[in-house]
């Protein structure tokens, strides 16, 4: 089981507005892929998720999920 993760900072205008975090999970034949996107700014905070999982042998997608989130829910 390998993981791997990058990290992004987005920015606008020179002024931090958020985070883009990847993740990949290899567990035996199948790949988890993960997108957090998290932005903050003057129309408040809003995050998204999507989580995909596929045979690593024919690059099938299995599943994909996607959900948005304002920053006032938990």
């Amino acid at each position: 089981m390998s993981k791997e993760v990058c990290e992004y900072r987005v920015s606008l205008r020179g002024r931090p507005v958020g985070s883009y975090r990847l993740t990949s999970l290899r567990k035996h034949n199948t790949v988890i892929l993960e997108a957090q996107l998290d932005l903050q700014g003057p129309l408040g905070r809003k995050s998204v998720h999507q989580s995909s999982t596929i045979q690593q042998d024919s690059w099938v997608s299995l599943e994909f999920v996607e959900t948005y989130r304002n920053g006032a829910e938990t």
